[in-house]
């Protein structure tokens, strides 16, 4: 498997003003850490970082990361973000083997146009976006796709309903866990609603007469 590579500096001194220095020249402080080794401090591009953020599978792909003399395969576990949710402050590195699986979040993306949606005016709503499997490394997901076209009105879309291949891949997420389902309109339910309550009025009032009827026979 040939593995994206990412060039990273050895970072001697670390500390609060160090990382703000970092920053404002566009890098990003990081650690690698895991697989029963010492954990390095080390020091990438920003812009690096987010190339890869926009690559095929994102976050989720094991890299080459380059720094000084060593080198580690590793994934990306973490990333920090200033208060405002925008700019990347840094990142954390695990080691990772090739030959060990790995856990990760994968997202769900639904396809088609569910026959509920389409004919039957109910209203799709997506419930979970990503599900937790593990697998080996290089048969990582970038996401999960799955065709809603048959799900009818009334009818769910759960974990347990995904098509995944059980060699490659395990499913961590409770497969009872609704993924999507397609519910009647609110518009809909509230006009049901309204018509029973018609169609009971008029049984109350026939029942108050005959009760009434009933009373004067036997008065007589």
């Amino acid at each position: 498997m040939e593995l994206l590579e990412l060039k990273a500096e050895l970072r001697e001194k670390t500390g609060k003003e160090i990382s703000k220095k970092l920053r404002r020249a566009d890098k990003l402080p990081a650690v690698l850490y895991g697989e029963k080794q010492e954990s390095v401090v080390l020091t990438v591009v920003r812009k690096d970082i987010e190339t890869l953020l926009r690559s095929e599978h994102g976050v989720n792909q094991p890299l080459k990361i380059v720094y000084g003399k060593g080198e580690a395969t590793a994934m990306i576990t973490d990333m920090q973000h200033d208060y405002l949710g925008r700019l990347l402050t840094h990142v954390d590195f695990k080691r990772v083997d090739l030959n060990k699986p790995v856990d990760i979040n994968v997202m769900v993306v639904l396809t088609g146009e569910s026959i509920g949606v389409r004919e039957e005016a109910g209203m799709l709503s997506l419930v979970t976006r990503e599900i937790e499997i593990s697998c080996l490394p290089q048969d990582i997901l970038d996401q999960i796709e799955v065709d809603i076209s048959g799900l009818h009105t009334g009818h769910s879309l759960k974990v347990s309903d995904l098509s995944l291949d059980p060699s490659k891949f395990k499913v961590l997420t409770d497969p009872s866990v609704v993924i999507a389902l397609v519910e009647a309109e609110r518009e809909e339910k509230e006009e049901v609603a309204e018509a029973e309550t018609e169609t009971a009025e008029p049984e109350v009032i026939k029942k108050g007469k005959q009760e009434t009827e009933e009373e004067e026979e036997s008065k007589k």
